[in-house]
């Protein structure tokens, strides 16, 4: 998937968030062709898409470590990641298939959502 097939419509909750740079550069980051088959196999293999991006986004992006950031910070960029990965799953041909499955590797998620391909 390339970024110019799919453009982030925040919900209002992530509006202001979204227009931040490195908002964006998280959008770009997930649309990313090897990050889209990371998130594709993860559900594939019946875990949450985001359970195989954690650990690389919390070695690319600062907003992901609790060491640098306010609490508020770290919590309100990952919930935003997960709302950028719904619209990319949804735009793959996914649906929610659970919510709040428990992660194994816990760099930054501790629940995330499951998808599944829509029958």
């Amino acid at each position: 998937m390339q970024n110019r097939e799919l453009t982030y419509q925040p919900s209002p909750a992530f509006a202001q968030l979204a227009q931040e740079e490195t908002a964006i550069k998280i959008w770009e980051f997930l649309c990313e062709g090897d990050n889209i088959i990371r998130a594709e196999t993860a559900t594939f293999l019946k875990k949450p898409a985001l359970e195989a991006l954690g650990p690389i986004l919390h070695s690319s992006f600062d907003v992901f470590n609790k060491d640098l950031v306010e609490k508020s910070v770290f919590d309100a960029h990952k919930k935003l990641s997960g709302n950028m990965m719904r619209q990319i799953m949804e735009h793959l041909g996914y649906v929610i298939d659970k919510t709040g499955v428990q992660v194994v590797n816990k760099t930054i998620f501790k629940t995330a959502t499951r998808y599944k391909k829509a029958d």
